[in-house]
């Protein structure tokens, strides 16, 4: 929609989302989230046996103000983004094109730093192939199970 984004991939069951996820939302409540700035999570390696679970449960209660989608089983979206560990970031530019990629618990001021560069100047805190452009991924977002949505990522 040419809109840059940030791709927010989390684990139910992972400590470091589970402590990542309120500093997200104090950077959001702290109204450093660019204006433009669309935030995305994605619930991915669901775990029944794992606490947290259901993950939809553990968003409603960590108070995710974003919207959320849920992964394939097979972890597709996980998988096209490149996610190395988990809470992982990807910051997607209005072009479409990946500007940074961050893996662990970041903390709102590093998150703000790399959010910042990499809408400003094309580049991330970390930078993955210039120009890389994802394929589209079918995902399933939870509220309307029914349907189905493509993105270009």
């Amino acid at each position: 929609n040419g809109k840059p984004y940030m791709v927010v991939f989390l684990a139910h069951w992972c400590p470091h989302c589970n402590d990542e996820v309120p500093r997200l939302i104090e950077w959001k409540e702290s109204g450093a989230v660019p204006a433009d700035l669309q935030v995305i999570a994605v619930s991915t390696a669901v775990a029944s046996d794992r606490p947290n679970y259901p993950p939809s449960q553990w968003v409603v209660n960590k108070a995710w103000p974003w919207p959320v989608m849920a992964d394939s089983e097979a972890m597709d979206a996980a998988q096209a983004y490149g996610v190395s560990g988990f809470p992982f970031f990807t910051i997607v530019g209005a072009d479409g094109k990946v500007k940074a990629r961050a893996s662990g618990e970041l903390g709102t001021d590093r998150i703000n730093q790399i959010v910042t560069a990499a809408l400003a100047n094309g580049v991330g805190g970390l930078l993955v192939q210039p120009g890389l452009k994802l394929r589209e991924v079918a995902m399933t977002m939870p509220a309307m199970q029914s349907q189905r949505h493509r993105f270009q990522l």
